[in-house]
């Protein structure tokens, strides 16, 4: 399956009712999915989506799929102006020299940003109503790095300062002390920090993500780590509710409901899952009954410097028929490994790349292979995934 198939929706390192801000690079991942999700004609259709089990029981903001990030290239027949006021609308915070993500600078016909999603911050040069250069620069020095064909800024926050939006915080600004000079600055349109716990009182709708996911079969990975998670996210929200009610008892200010952002119940999230015929699936070693069905997967062989028995097995995998490729860091080890197998009476032959399948029962290939990521998700992850997609267990490729 290719790279750009699959896709990861992060969870906020924050809480939904916490006065803290997520951070501008994992809201912009999350926008850019989303906006996949909405358009897939756009960046390509998503077949698999990993997803920590916070980010699958998090509600979000409807209709964040129809943000449309600022596309910025040379020729593009838009102001500076203009460019401007969108990216205010996508809570950017103008300064005086960008430094930071989420930033952006006005210097006579030059705008810098620095787009969450990019390594480096952006500088737009304007002629007239065009974009006449767009290059990447240093946050050290200021100096211009490289030209760059096209750069898209998604949002900084999910919570758009709109119109709507702002008139709403204006309204509840005497209701809501305890959030007076918070909603008082929304209302002005100035992005605070913590404004997304106000979101279930701002907006007109929150949803929850499956609702975005399509026709897509769910896939829970660990389960029981996942219902545990699921437990303990839910217990906090019920905590955090018990304690504003608690402070209202005791002459405190009675809290607003924000009950719309709590963190959904695991079975909840199944039970729409199912509601609307898509499929519910748990990968685990320890299920039985008549609803489980056995796979016939197991951990694969490590051999663990055996070098005589890893030998032996892939001489034998290839005598059976299977192709067998071999990928090492680089080519030493791959010299290394072709004469161990040659030692062994086994054939083998080094290439570059493999761009074709190797003809079947002859030989192993080796192929040099970059080290693998150590980034890992694994242990609380969910996956909606394309209810098409799968093996077949007797395919020679496979091998």
């Amino acid at each position: 399956m290719p790279a750009d198939d699959v896709a990861v929706m992060p969870a906020w390192e924050t809480l939904p009712h916490e006065r803290l801000s997520p951070r501008a690079d994992t809201v912009a991942q999350r926008l850019s999915v989303l906006r996949r999700l909405a358009h897939p004609e756009e960046g390509g259709a998503i077949r698999v989506l990993v997803v920590p089990v916070r980010a699958l029981l998090a509600p979000v903001i409807a209709g964040l799929g129809e943000l449309e990030p600022v596309r910025l290239a040379p020729g593009l027949a838009v102001g500076l102006e203009e460019t401007s006021r969108r990216l205010e609308a996508a809570a950017y915070t103008r300064v005086d020299m960008v430094e930071s993500r989420g930033e952006y600078a006005v210097r006579g016909g030059i705008l810098d940003v620095f787009p969450p999603s990019e390594p480096r911050p952006v500088r737009v040069d304007f002629f007239g109503d065009e974009i006449d250069e767009v290059s990447s620069f240093a946050v050290a020095d200021q100096r211009t790095i490289e030209a760059l064909a096209s750069v898209t800024a998604t949002a900084c926050r999910e919570l758009v300062l709109t119109d709507e939006v702002r008139g709403r915080a204006a309204a509840l600004t005497e209701a809501v002390p305890g959030a007076a000079d918070m909603l008082e600055k929304i209302s002005q349109g100035i992005a605070v920090e913590g404004m997304e716990s106000l979101a279930p009182v701002l907006v007109d709708k929150m949803i929850p993500l499956l609702d975005l996911v399509g026709d897509r079969l769910t896939v829970l990975l660990e389960p029981e780590r996942v219902r545990k998670r699921a437990e303990d996210l839910t217990a906090t929200t019920a905590e955090f509710l018990a304690a504003a009610w608690t402070s209202a008892a005791s002459g405190g200010t009675v809290p607003v409901d924000l009950s719309a952002a709590a963190f959904a119940h695991l079975a909840e999230a199944r039970a729409l899952a199912l509601s609307t015929n898509r499929g519910w699936w748990s990968f685990t070693a320890l299920a039985s009954g008549p609803e489980a069905t056995r796979l016939d997967l197991s951990d694969p062989r490590t051999y663990r410097g055996e070098l005589e028995r890893a030998v032996s097995d892939l001489g034998q995998w290839a005598r059976q028929g299977w192709t067998v490729v071999v990928a090492t860091d680089g080519p030493g080890p791959g010299r290394r490994m072709a004469q161990l197998l040659g030692d062994g009476g086994v054939p083998a032959r080094i290439v570059d790349q493999l761009s074709e399948a190797a003809e079947l029962g002859r030989e192993v290939d080796w192929v040099p292979a970059p080290a693998a990521s150590a980034e890992d998700e694994a242990d609380e992850t969910v996956s909606p995934v394309d209810g098409a997609a799968g093996a077949a267990a007797g395919d020679p490729a496979s091998g």
